[in-house]
């Protein structure tokens, strides 16, 4: 177990800045050998060299590799994190024989469209981080900080919000998650464009639809008027959603 565990790392490390890009998103700084994430880079990571595959939260003052990131940020024990690891390197058949070096290729691509086989994987992280969140808490600093409700948003174990995008099907196509400093991260490769956040209930059916840019700006005005509000969740998007 323990040298698979070993290879596992390996293999992750060999495809740390896709991982990080999946799990993080995107990140506020980015230097050829370290990123880092949150408006004053507290979680940094370090891409390039021989440390390569390292990061450290500097406020919590926690830190580690691939394995515990993935844990971290979804939450479960070493296990469950190697599991979905697998997953995610499309590893069911993989061996420690296969080297380190070698790319895996990710869950459901099947040698097409790049972009296409990224949206799938973000569309299934989404799906999944939506189902393991729970309530939010009325207590939220960021809900508190803009005076909303909770309005059926959920919370990951890190506390972080987690905002589903949907179409008009009510399948979600990816997240935004908001931390309680109001830091704002989209999945990396979700589909985005034309999908949004909905604000006090369904849209089928309503004679009158508000459309805003982010979410707390449709909550402020889903609760200013009892109507429901559809959040575009990005300036550039709301011609798309409309």
């Amino acid at each position: 177990m323990t040298g698979d565990f070993a290879d596992l790392r390996q293999a992750l490390i060999s495809c740390w800045q896709s991982l990080l890009l999946d799990l993080l998103g995107q990140p506020t700084q980015k230097g050829p050998r370290e990123w880092r994430w949150g408006s004053h880079g507290s979680l940094s990571a370090v891409v390039a060299g021989c440390k390569a595959g390292a990061w450290f939260d500097h406020e919590a003052g926690t830190g580690g590799g691939p394995i515990e990131l993935i844990v971290r940020e979804r939450g479960g024990d070493w296990c469950s994190a190697a599991d979905w690891a697998r997953t995610w390197l499309s590893t069911e058949s993989w061996t420690p024989d296969r080297p380190a070096s070698a790319k895996p290729r990710a869950a459901n691509d099947t040698g097409g469209d790049p972009e296409s086989a990224a949206r799938q994987r973000a569309q299934r992280l989404a799906q999944e981080r939506w189902q393991r969140a729970e309530p939010a808490s009325v207590d939220h600093a960021y809900l508190r900080r803009k005076n909303v409700g909770t309005h059926g948003v959920r919370q990951d174990y890190t506390g972080k919000l987690v905002i589903p995008l949907v179409d008009l099907a009510g399948t979600i196509h990816t997240t935004q998650t908001i931390d309680p400093k109001g830091d704002k991260l989209f999945l990396k490769g979700g589909a985005k464009a034309e999908h949004f956040a909905i604000v006090g209930g369904a849209l089928a059916g309503a004679t009158t639809i508000l459309l805003c840019e982010g979410w707390a700006t449709a909550a402020n005005a889903h609760e200013a008027t009892g109507l429901p509000v559809a959040a575009a969740m990005d300036a550039g998007n709301v011609c798309r959603v409309a």
